[in-house]
């Protein structure tokens, strides 16, 4: 068996073991963390990459994920399926969530600054009148 074959065989042993698919980006990264060692080396890469880059998963293609994790575009569907996602959509919607939400509370707290600042400039300004 060569290191493809066997390649394929992890990753099919892999997949069987799926439960649930995490449902947040916090228990997806956990349940990741927690299966690093027994992940094949193109699993490995994924990993790293989607941890150390998720904005650009939340936009990017599988195309450009493969690409850039140095693997073929069915490992990355295949790594979802691994974690129980239907395919890459799938696993890619955690990380579209987890930007939407990230980029609401900067612009929540942008508002909040905003609201702290300009009143008390204005009234400060007033008293000068």
């Amino acid at each position: 068996m060569d290191s493809w074959e066997k390649m394929k065989v992890s990753e099919k042993k892999q997949a069987a073991t799926v439960g649930e698919p995490p449902g947040t980006y916090e228990e997806l990264i956990r349940v990741i963390y927690d299966r690093y060692a027994e992940l094949s080396k193109s699993y490995q890469k994924i990993f790293l990459y989607i941890t150390q880059n998720p904005n650009y998963i939340a936009v990017d293609s599988v195309h450009v994920l493969a690409e850039k994790c140095g693997v073929h575009v069915s490992g990355c569907v295949r790594f979802a399926q691994s974690l129980g996602y239907k395919g890459f959509k799938d696993l890619q919607a955690i990380f579209r969530h987890r930007l939407s939400t990230v980029a609401l509370g900067f612009n929540a707290r942008v508002r909040a600054s905003e609201d702290d600042i300009y009143p008390a400039y204005f009234f400060a300004r007033a008293k000068d009148f």
